[in-house]
């Protein structure tokens, strides 16, 4: 299950009613949306570190009669990663040979597998470059 916790942010309560809040640019991935009314940043669906670990959204105020008066600042939030992929092998089935009466230890077989969310290996969100893991 994915719970997403995520500060309210919304600008200053304006008694203007000519006054309007909306997305200026960034937020290419979609994650977020912002109320008209209040400037509430609003996050439309989860999002996800192994997509991407961080996700900008610029927000903007303008006035109704005059779109052209308009002020933007720049939201970037940073996502934390937690373990919410399973390892993944490579194999589904190993098939392995060894002959009788061999002293242990020795090698059986090798199987390689994946971990999106292990830093420091591949893919976007840093998923393990294969590592090998070695039954005896």
């Amino acid at each position: 299950m994915f719970f997403l916790f995520l500060p309210r942010l919304s600008a200053a309560r304006s008694t203007d009613a000519d006054v309007a809040f909306g997305v200026a640019g960034g937020n290419g991935l979609g994650w977020f949306s912002v109320r008209n009314d209040t400037g509430e940043v609003v996050v439309r669906r989860p999002m996800d570190f192994e997509t991407a670990r961080q996700e900008e959204v610029w927000v903007k105020v303008f006035h109704r009669r005059r779109p052209l008066f308009f002020s933007a600042a720049r939201l970037t939030v940073s996502l934390l990663n937690v373990n919410d992929n399973p390892p993944r092998f490579h194999e589904s089935l190993v098939r392995a040979s060894v002959q009788e009466e061999q002293y242990p230890p020795f090698y059986v077989a090798e199987v390689r597998a994946d971990d999106a969310d292990h830093e420091g290996g591949g893919g976007r969100g840093g998923g393990s470059a294969g590592r090998t893991v070695s039954y005896r």
